[in-house]
């Protein structure tokens, strides 16, 4: 099997694995997909259907430590790889506010400790 290899050494935020829903809306469309990892900065996504990259769209993920309560975030596809029969996308946040950071922080935190 082959890995797409996104450059790893140009993450910048502490990022942990994932299975969780989402739902990407674009203007083209709305996918639902899975978040297979989330930092402060974005997620990656894995999908059926492609994001082509530099669209804007809207994210929508609930995570435990707010009750499963949803968040919708705006966010910019900045990669995309076909990846057998699926496609993994990397979304990066757009102006994310404090509140929304320290949801996150907490989950990956949290997340952490028990891997």
């Amino acid at each position: 099997m082959i890995q797409p290899t996104f450059d790893i050494d140009k993450r910048n935020a502490e990022r942990v694995s994932t299975e969780r829903p989402i739902t990407v809306q674009s203007n083209q469309s709305t996918i639902t997909a899975k978040m297979i990892d989330l930092s402060l900065v974005g997620i990656g996504v894995l999908s059926e259907k492609p994001i082509l990259e530099g669209n804007e769209i809207q994210i929508t993920f609930s995570l435990p430590n707010i009750n499963n309560k949803e968040l919708v975030l705006c966010g910019i596809a900045t990669r995309t790889a076909h990846v057998q029969h699926q496609y993994l996308i990397g979304i990066q946040f757009k102006d994310l506010s404090n509140y929304i950071q320290s949801v996150i922080n907490d989950f990956i935190h949290s997340h952490q400790r028990y891997q």
